[in-house]
């Protein structure tokens, strides 16, 4: 109970209750401590809940090994899947990518008094 209890005020320092922050918000501000943050942003996988769907999905088992490789290689995105790493060269030269550089910027520059 003690360690549950820590954990939670931790995510709640971390993201302010907000369960939906995504990991680049984090990523600057945790970098300092030496957390890293990744997202993964994967396509249909081959799951109970896509069953149904005639498409093309990744087995989970392929999705898991390239998330365990992504982040042993320090990739920042994830795209654990044919279907998202068609997407993944314009996602990192994109507006978001280039917002989130910006930002990791001003939150490593020494804030003045």
């Amino acid at each position: 109970m003690i360690l549950a209890d820590k954990r939670e005020k931790l995510r709640e320092t971390l993201i302010g209750r907000s369960p939906g922050v995504p990991p680049q918000s984090l990523r600057a501000l945790l970098a300092g401590r030496g957390v890293r943050a990744h997202a993964v942003l994967a396509g249909p996988v081959d799951t109970e809940m896509s069953r149904g769907l005639d498409i093309p999905k990744a087995s989970p088992e392929s999705v898991a090994r390239a998330i365990f490789d992504g982040v042993e290689k320090g990739e920042e995105e994830i795209f654990p899947d044919p279907m998202s790493e068609s997407m993944a060269e314009s996602w990192r030269s994109g507006a978001a990518k280039a917002l989130e550089r910006q930002n990791a910027a001003l939150v490593a520059e020494p804030v003045q008094p």
